[in-house]
């Protein structure tokens, strides 16, 4: 069974709609390179919360290969008392000693704002999504 078609007096007019999407369509001008480089630059800049989230997303991705290298420093200086110097874990070396130097005034300040990155990153997310943050927040 076909669906009776819409007049043109009611609510949703599709060959007026047709016609307001083609005038969109021409304004654009697709053909003009200088004005299509323009529109794409216009869509990557990112402005207020998305320039705030982006920021986190990429502190979040180099932070996390920081502490990757942390971990490995760790490792690696177990590693070295407990197997070069076979003197067990309460030998004074630099590679570990550094890092236990290190922890407390570096390491750990850096594993916090990294976790508190990792939480405020979804929650921008959840709350533009819900529309509490909107388009021009920070602006």
């Amino acid at each position: 069974m076909k669906e009776p078609a819409l007049q043109s007096g009611s609510e949703f007019d599709t060959l007026k709609e047709l016609e307001k999407d083609m005038l969109k369509f021409q304004q654009q001008d697709l053909s003009n390179p200088e004005k299509q480089k323009q529109r794409e630059k216009e869509s990557r800049e990112k402005k207020g919360v998305d320039a705030f989230k982006e920021a986190i997303d990429q502190f979040l991705l180099y932070d996390f290969f920081v502490i990757l290298f942390i971990l490995a420093w760790l490792v690696f200086g177990v590693g070295v008392r407990l197997g070069v110097y076979k003197q067990g874990l309460s030998y004074d070396e630099p590679v570990l000693g550094t890092w236990l130097f290190l922890w407390p005034f570096l390491f750990q300040p850096l594993l916090g704002v990294h976790m508190l990155a990792t939480l405020v990153s979804p929650l921008i997310g959840k709350l533009k999504e819900k529309g509490i943050l909107g388009e021009d927040a920070w602006q």
